[in-house]
């Protein structure tokens, strides 16, 4: 008898109890603890559901599976300590099927000026547009698999520090940062990975360290960027190892089209992102 199997997912994202917005895909509520006119606090949980049929799923072999399931939970801590200074820490479960409670973000970040601002811990690598909309960010249920190809602890995410900013109000925008990269195997001598990338914001700017792989029409962008890492003895075996190089080009653009009868304007998104990778 032939198979089918149907999956039906439902991104929820809760931040407390003031409701903030809502998406085809997604809601957001939120509460922050404000101490006084700078300092802040705020908890945040995240978490993919889903519910899974599966043709002569059951051992009985003659009828649908129903499953739901919770797969993934993400608490985050957010606290602002200056106007310029804040940390984050996220604890998940469920990411990539594992169960246990992992650190998926601990850093602190500071901000100099527009142009320059740092960021030290357990972070997203500063590398292609994907990875940096992390798997709650993009626009598909499952996060895209090529987009942690580089060498990271899990899901996209290394210890390391990073610098970053925006400069020409916008127009461009760096991230550069030196990370773990492969901690042991090839790498016997413990050499730092190097990673960065560049983006040209030719319409509305990215303004955060992070992406979006949709702003559901509020935005008009139009980017060309490009992210690499390097690392030393980053790849192969320690009996033969060799150096890690790879990069990554992307283009994005996302606008938003109206029609007459609809209340509402639809967005649409086109990403092209191709890499290499040398080993």
């Amino acid at each position: 008898m032939a198979h089918g199997k149907g999956r039906l997912g439902l991104v929820a994202v809760f931040t407390g109890m003031v409701l903030l917005g809502v998406s085809p895909s997604s809601w957001a509520v939120g509460a922050k603890i404000q101490i006084d006119e700078t300092r802040s606090l705020e908890i945040s949980a995240v978490f993919l559901t889903s519910f899974t049929a599966q043709e002569d799923g059951p051992a009985s072999g003659d009828s649908y599976s129903k499953d739901f399931e919770v797969d993934d939970t993400v608490v985050f801590l957010k606290g602002q300590l200056t106007e310029d200074l804040g940390i984050q820490l996220g604890v998940d479960r469920g990411l990539g099927g594992n169960d246990d409670l992992r650190v998926m973000d601990a850093f602190l970040h500071y901000k100099l000026a527009e142009a320059l601002r740092f960021r030290a811990g357990r972070m997203l690598l500063p590398v292609d547009r994907n990875n940096l909309a992390g798997p709650f960010l993009n626009t598909t249920y499952r996060f895209p698999l090529f987009a942690s190809r580089y060498p990271n602890t899990f899901i996209g995410r290394d210890d390391g520090a990073a610098l970053w900013g925006l400069l020409g109000k916008g127009l461009v925008k760096y991230q550069v940062g030196a990370l773990e990269g492969r901690d042991g195997g090839s790498n016997d001598d413990d050499n730092l990975a190097y990673a960065g990338r560049i983006t040209v914001n030719l319409l509305d700017p990215d303004r955060t360290y992070y992406t979006g792989t949709t702003y559901y029409g509020k935005k008009r962008i139009l980017t060309f960027g490009i992210a690499g890492m390097v690392q030393n003895d980053g790849a192969g075996t320690r009996g033969n190892p060799g150096d890690f190089t790879g990069w990554t080009p992307t283009s994005s653009t996302r606008t938003a089209w109206a029609l007459g009868w609809l209340p509402w304007r639809a967005p649409t998104t086109t990403m092209i992102a191709v890499g290499l990778r040398r080993t």
